[in-house]
């Protein structure tokens, strides 16, 4: 039976856009496809990806190549104070910290 992995790519946002053309391309010499691509798009309140014309054309060719983007937050900070039930609090504290954007938002936001 074959095996397939399934490559993600966390944080991709401007501040980083030629660290994520260098592993694209690395995980293309390797044949890594198809690739999960989580996106930030507005990374610390900083990085706008509308205004980075070329990390959203790197993402459309991603996706013409059958590369998969997934919203990895909108600006991947913590905004209040933790949400939610005790398990994915404890989980987000453990794991994500100061990133953990979704379990310090009110489910409406």
């Amino acid at each position: 039976m074959a095996r397939r992995v399934l490559v993600s790519v966390h944080d991709v946002a401007p501040a980083w856009v030629e660290e994520v053309r260098w592993l694209l391309q690395e995980l293309d010499a390797i044949g890594a496809r198809p690739r999960s691509l989580l996106v930030i798009p507005f990374h610390h309140g900083r990085d706008d990806l509308r205004r980075c014309p070329e990390l959203v054309e790197l993402l459309r060719e991603e996706v013409a190549r059958g590369s998969e983007i997934v919203l990895h937050g909108y600006t991947h900070a913590r905004a209040w104070r933790w949400r939610g039930d005790p398990l994915t609090v404890a989980r987000a504290a453990l794991f994500a910290r100061e990133v953990a954007e979704f379990v310090s938002l009110e489910w409406q936001e």
